[in-house]
């Protein structure tokens, strides 16, 4: 895990991996390295990646608690880079990292983040602390009836040009609000990719937001939009004439 360090120690960049070291304002902290010896009071300023809490060769020595035992260890959290990976947390640990609203580029990937009665959060409860972000995938997602019309009233300062929402949980919502989520936030280009599992979502329901979908990138320069249920197929809603912008096919 890397982290970014100053004077009240400050740090910069913020990283867990293999291997510990502090060079300068940066800190690298190796998988199994007590952060309680490294760390006290420090303000992360650049970067916070816990990418790789496990050594590939030692699955079984992952710690999904590093970054929420890390927490108590800093005073503050400005973080414009954040990935999270297989990570539990509470979602009061979280918004300590996010809620400062600077970070461009959010990754939380197989991570279990929950409020205080256990429950997952939903996507509009993260988006809301991520108004400037530019680069968002959260694995998984979880969204309920008002997520869309939830999504569409947030107001954000940056332009996001990539979005990965997979494996999508909860119910059904508003896809026509989605699209006005996805006008707010679109710049030059767009791509958005999103999974919905099948345990939560039919078909029916898949293939209405995708048309929906469809619609909305056919109407609009540079956008890739890619809707599936589950990861059965290539499900992307690209046409085929489109010169600029297309998913290929797998071999």
């Amino acid at each position: 895990m890397q982290i970014i360090v100053r004077r009240s120690p400050i740090c910069y960049s913020l990283v867990k991996k293999n291997g510990t070291k502090f060079d300068d304002e940066n800190l690298t902290l190796d998988y199994l390295a007590d952060p309680n010896l490294f760390l006290k009071n420090t303000y992360v300023t650049g970067n916070l990646f816990a990418d790789l809490c496990a050594s590939w060769d030692h699955p079984n020595l992952m710690n999904r608690r590093f970054v929420s035992n890390l927490i108590p260890r800093l005073y503050r959290c400005e973080a414009k880079y954040i990935h999270l990976t297989n990570q539990d947390l509470s979602f009061k640990e979280l918004q300590f990292l996010i809620k400062h609203g600077g970070v461009i580029d959010f990754r939380s990937r197989r991570c279990k983040i929950v409020d205080e009665n256990d429950e997952h959060i939903n996507l509009e409860n993260y988006m809301k602390y991520l108004p400037k972000v530019e680069w968002l995938e959260v694995w998984p997602t979880y969204v309920n009836e008002n997520t869309g019309h939830a999504l569409a009233e947030l107001k954000f300062s940056s332009k996001i040009e990539f979005i990965s929402f997979e494996p999508i949980y909860g119910f059904p919502f508003d896809a026509k609000e989605f699209t006005k989520f996805c006008d707010a936030i679109r710049g030059e280009s767009l791509v958005v990719i999103m999974e919905f599992d099948d345990n939560y979502f039919n078909e029916d329901f898949v293939e209405s937001f995708k048309e929906i979908m469809r619609n909305y990138q056919n109407n609009t320069d540079n956008t890739i939009i890619d809707i599936s249920l589950d990861d059965d197929g290539d499900d992307d809603v690209s046409d085929d004439d489109d010169d600029d912008y297309y998913v290929s096919d797998d071999d």
